[in-house]
């Protein structure tokens, strides 16, 4: 695997922050062909060390990413959601996103439609309270897919400049 390649496969792991287990799993795993012993501590940090002497280097990085939390499901089959992380609320509206619950579910963030919003709405960005994920069903299937706390990521298409 080319470095690029591996720098993709990284960020395409799921790891919201506070559930970065898949992440590090595969940094880990990506770290152990260069140093056998890498591990995971009990923090979540991936560790790994070769060779013996006085000089040492530390490659540090933030391993989660970040997303959202689901906070309810509303009748109509929206999701309402809070940040997990430095989330960009002006980024959101209309964005295809995951939502990890009992299975990979794609849903829309919901934005209102230029008809329908005021003259001020497009400098200001949304708040986080007033973010909503259509799901395309109905709450009654949504709630047996999808449970509060679940984790949701941003879907974005990794280019190379």
């Amino acid at each position: 695997m080319n470095l690029k390649e591996r720098v993709f496969a990284l960020t395409k792991a799921v790891g919201t922050s506070g559930l970065e287990k898949n992440a590090s799993e595969l940094a880990c795993d990506m770290l152990k062909e260069f140093c056998p012993d890498a591990h995971i501590d009990n923090m979540g940090n991936v560790i790994g060390s070769f060779g013996e002497g006085e000089e040492n280097i530390l490659v540090e990085a933030h391993i989660d990413q970040i997303g959202l939390i689901v906070t309810a499901i509303e009748d109509g089959g929206f999701i309402k959601v809070t940040n997990c992380g430095g989330v960009d609320k002006r980024l959101l509206a209309a964005q295809e996103v995951t939502v990890w619950g009992k299975e990979k579910l794609i849903g829309v963030v919901s934005s209102t439609p230029p008809h329908l919003s005021g003259k001020d709405d497009d400098s200001k960005a949304i708040a986080i309270d007033d973010v909503a994920i259509d799901m395309g069903m109905s709450a009654e299937i949504l709630k047996e897919k999808v449970s509060l706390g679940d984790r949701v990521t941003i879907n974005s298409k990794q280019l190379e400049l």
